[in-house]
């Protein structure tokens, strides 16, 4: 026996589906702001790194030791840089750029139109429960009346009952279906995200701590010496 539906709920899922679609355009513009971030991120480490690799090197040609560091500084910056950019490999190892731009984002505008479709079938739903509630208000008027049109009204309100059982077994399935998998949806889309995160964080603690150690141990003082000696400026002591 399906369960009837009262106009307070009718009007609470409607309200509730206007929240869900809410959500999503909201929490949609908040990953769009964070791919315009991660992308101009991604483009100033890039071309931080080229620096390192490039112009950065010229004032220590003859100092080998700091252009060992800047190279170690290039690597460590493109590595973790990686993580976040656009990867054209397997979905498995998707950067965060691409994560945010081919998974999240679309799934975000899909929930939108999850979100249409269910108002649609709750309008169906809605409109069927209410022809019907009529012809039964009708009903209930002429059978204090005894009147003879009742025969004919009783085809038009058995029709209307099977159309509304029909929309209220289909809509409650499919928003059963739908609470369910917006809510797997939502964990699934943050989950990969956050994933993303700790994989750059990892990444980070790796690669950068091998540069911070890079720099300590980096030792150019005769290297400096060397240079300064050749220009006339110290005079190098003999070992």
């Amino acid at each position: 026996m399906q369960i009837e539906t009262s106009d307070q709920q009718f009007e609470e899922i409607y309200q509730s589906l206007c929240k869900d679609d809410r959500f999503c355009l909201d929490l949609r513009v908040q990953f769009e702001k964070i791919l315009k971030v991660e992308m101009d991120r991604c483009q100033a480490y890039h071309e931080f790194s080229e620096f390192l690799s490039g112009i950065a090197k010229e004032p220590f040609k003859e100092t080998s030791a700091i252009m060992d560091m800047l190279d170690e500084l290039k690597t460590s910056l493109q590595e973790v840089n990686s993580k976040i950019k656009d990867r054209i490999n397997d979905d498995q190892d998707k950067g965060l750029i691409k994560l945010i731009r081919t998974k999240i984002i679309p799934s975000l505008t899909d929930g939108q139109r999850a979100v249409e479709t269910q108002k649609k079938a709750l309008a169906e739903y809605k409109e069927k429960a209410a022809i019907y509630k009529k012809l039964e208000q009708k009903k209930n008027d002429l059978l204090q009346k005894n009147d003879e049109k009742l025969l004919q009204l009783e085809k038009q309100l058995q029709e209307a009952k099977r159309e509304k059982l029909e929309k209220g077994q289909t809509f409650n399935f499919t928003y059963k279906n739908y609470v369910e998998d917006k809510n797997d949806e939502l964990k699934g889309l943050f989950k990969h995200f956050f994933n993303r995160l700790l994989l750059i964080s990892s990444a980070g603690l790796q690669y950068y701590s091998m540069a911070i150690h890079k720099i300590h141990t980096t030792d150019e003082k005769h290297e400096v010496q060397i240079r300064l000696s050749k220009l006339g400026i110290i005079k190098l002591k003999k070992q």
